[in-house]
């Protein structure tokens, strides 16, 4: 009895041995998944976004037989309403777009500076650095050259900035679309740019940025006017010295009001001398040369100034003991004839004033 039972036992270990044994040997995959022990921890039943069938049954109501549905026509993502554009790829939609868009009036001065910067990416290789049509691929093969000479050509001054971005968008004779690799916001921005360049003076002289964080014409210039610089007290000698030594450091990015990192240290240590001068006010005073347009420098002074108040201000100095004024180039200390002049009315100074 005991010895038909082991048998039984034997005869069952067997046949399960070779049903496991032969599950392996059966070739698993496709239609095909043989014998095997939880087969959907091998073959998930998710499916890939987009993902094509050639079996006709499955999706068929799909495109392609996909696993989801394309968005319908001139959809757009959430967020994204700034990427659905109006004007067609046709010579109507190229004159309507020129009629129409008009170049933003808030792009910050931060947003103009990238656009600086993705200008140099995407189209100083053909256009050149300051709008020449003489980058590397252009020189090289001047067929692709524009009709036109550079930014400074009538034809680019007075063209109008809904054309080109239309260009940007769909691209144009030899230029390609650059959609697909440039936002909205950033076409503008590189816009914004290329207009400056088409205002670049003959000594090559692009103008500064003004943006929408810059103080407004009018306010800016009225407060410099204002400004007696007689009301000023005189520090002592020491912390003349100290001051000077400091602020003859301060450099700007070209045409920005972004303070260069290889200034910050001699700004720390202006902190540090600040904050041993109690009961004054420090008034931040930006000058540029007599460059460009005079109430544009107004602007870019007092953008300027404002820029190292902040910095100061992020270091513990109290805002209610800083001004910042801007004052252009109505003061210069040097001559404006000579480069190295020029260079030196491009400054910041520092005055104090008794609260």
């Amino acid at each position: 009895m005991v010895m038909r039972n082991i048998n039984k036992i034997q005869i069952l270990t067997l046949v399960t041995a070779v049903i496991s044994l032969s599950s392996c040997w059966l070739k698993s995959g496709g239609n095909n998944t043989g014998i095997e022990y939880a087969p959907d921890m091998y073959y998930s039943k998710g499916y890939e976004a987009y993902s094509q069938f050639t079996d006709s049954n499955k999706y068929r109501y799909n495109p392609y037989f996909m696993s989801m549905r394309e968005p319908a026509p001139g959809s757009v993502a959430v967020g994204q309403l700034d990427y659905k554009y109006a004007y067609d790829n046709t010579a109507e939609g190229y004159e309507a777009a020129g009629l129409n868009l008009q170049m933003p009036t808030n792009l910050t001065v931060k947003e103009q500076i990238e656009g600086e910067r993705l200008y140099g990416i995407y189209c100083a290789v053909c256009h050149g650095e300051k709008g020449g049509n003489d980058g590397s691929v252009s020189s090289k093969q001047s067929s692709l050259k524009p009709s036109w000479a550079n930014y400074q050509d009538k034809y680019i001054k007075e063209l109008p900035a809904g054309k080109i971005y239309h260009t940007l968008t769909y691209g144009k004779n030899n230029m390609g679309s650059y959609a697909s690799a440039i936002t909205p916001k950033d076409r503008w921005a590189i816009l914004a740019y290329v207009k400056r360049l088409s205002m670049m003076d003959s000594l090559g002289n692009v103008p500064a940025i003004i943006g929408g964080e810059s103080t407004s014409n009018t306010n800016a210039k009225a407060e410099a006017t204002a400004y007696d610089t007689k009301s000023e007290v005189v520090i002592d000698k020491a912390q003349s010295d100290k001051l000077a030594s400091f602020i003859s450091h301060i450099e700007f990015e070209t045409g920005s009001a972004v303070i260069k990192k290889s200034s910050y240290k001699d700004l720390d240590n202006l902190v540090g001398l600040l904050k041993t001068m109690s009961g004054k006010i420090a008034v931040v005073k930006g000058f540029t040369d007599n460059s460009g347009d005079a109430d544009k420098n107004i602007i870019l002074s007092d953008d300027r100034a404002e820029a190292v108040k902040q910095y100061l201000v992020a270091k513990g100095i109290d805002a209610n003991n800083l001004l910042a004024i801007g004052f252009g180039a109505m003061y210069p200390k040097a001559d404006n004839n000579t480069a190295a002049g020029k260079q030196q009315n491009r400054r910041v100074e520092i005055g104090f004033k008794n609260k």
